[in-house]
């Protein structure tokens, strides 16, 4: 939601033709985008990393409270939304952070939640280009 200004007039033009719309984001975005969004995606697909925003903080650069607030909006209003958690050893995947996460959106009403298993297919990647290799390791 970067460019929701952008994504906003491109989702309308794809309503105008009888075009279905999904968003995949993570919901950090201002109200006011999300408020013009809202009638034009027909899908919300979700990112959701941490429930504790210190944490979210840590792995990502920002708090999550504008994600919540965001969510909160979503779902009193009645969009369709899918929560992806990925999840990453060492990182976001205690049992306390899921099971958090899962409260909180299971409170918002919010019942399509998927846990995204972690792999390192960028590994490879990493590899051939001559980069350093920054990924956790695979849990086995």
């Amino acid at each position: 939601l970067l460019f929701w200004e952008w994504a906003a007039e491109l989702f309308a033009a794809f309503r105008d033709a009888g075009l279905r719309t999904a968003l995949d984001t993570t919901v950090y975005a201002p109200p006011e985008a999300i408020e013009r969004l809202l009638p034009l995606a027909d899908l919300w697909l979700v990112d959701y990393k941490a429930h504790d925003s210190a944490l979210h903080r840590r792995l990502t650069g920002v708090p999550n409270e504008p994600i919540r607030r965001n969510l909160e909006t979503l779902a009193a209003r009645g969009a369709a939304i899918e929560i992806r958690i990925p999840v990453v050893p060492g990182c976001n995947d205690a049992p306390e952070n899921l099971e958090a996460s899962e409260a909180y959106l299971h409170a918002l009403g919010i019942r399509d939640i998927v846990r995204l298993e972690y792999h390192d297919y960028a590994r490879s990647k990493y590899l051939a280009l001559g980069m350093k290799d920054t990924l956790p390791p695979k849990s086995p």
